[in-house]
């Protein structure tokens, strides 16, 4: 009885340090002062995105991108994007489009971090529940479609040259200054 309960003890205080140290190193990478002003950056879906699309369902998606995402980098030539370091876009989902305004949406965040060991193709994937800290995904979920966004796609301008989009299916190429 002594040894399970030293067992569970010492599993709790395993499990609380390491949970711990997950969601300090996801406030490292990620504040929620870097997105707390996200709804008066350009918002880059007016009419929002309710298309069914793998992995988000059919709830209406609004897609924004922080002031940095529009700044000129050698890679954003043409209808080629290449993202600069530091730029974040935050996909606010809603259930539908009449609760848009009336309720707080989950976010999905992308923020080019290149350098970082966790980075997928450079970016950070994170989602975000009302009233939650950010919380890093990890693995193929993210990358593993957006991948797709540097070829031909059903969605937006449909990337119909196959051209580097920096693993981003809206084309930002549009917004950034020449």
């Amino acid at each position: 009885m002594k040894k399970r309960f030293l067992f569970l003890l010492v599993s709790s205080m395993i499990a609380i340090f390491i949970g711990t140290g997950c969601q300090r190193q996801t406030e490292e990478l990620l504040s929620k002062n870097e997105i707390q002003d996200f709804l008066k950056w350009k918002l880059l879906t007016p009419d929002g995105v309710d298309i069914e699309v793998p992995g988000h369902g059919k709830k209406i998606r609004y897609i924004y991108a922080n002031q940095v995402s529009f700044q000129k980098t050698g890679g954003t030539k043409g209808d080629s994007y290449e993202a600069p370091q530091g730029a974040i876009l935050v996909k606010a989902v809603y259930s539908d489009r009449n609760a848009s305004g009336k309720e707080k949406p989950s976010l999905t965040i992308m923020k080019k971090n290149s350098n970082h060991v966790l980075s997928q193709k450079g970016w950070l994937y994170f989602t975000m529940m009302p009233g939650e800290k950010p919380l890093l995904v990890q693995g193929r979920k993210c990358i593993g479609c957006h991948e797709a966004a540097n070829e031909k796609h059903p969605y937006f301008d449909r990337n119909v040259n196959d051209s580097f989009r920096d693993y981003l299916f809206v084309p930002m190429h549009q917004y950034v200054q020449r």
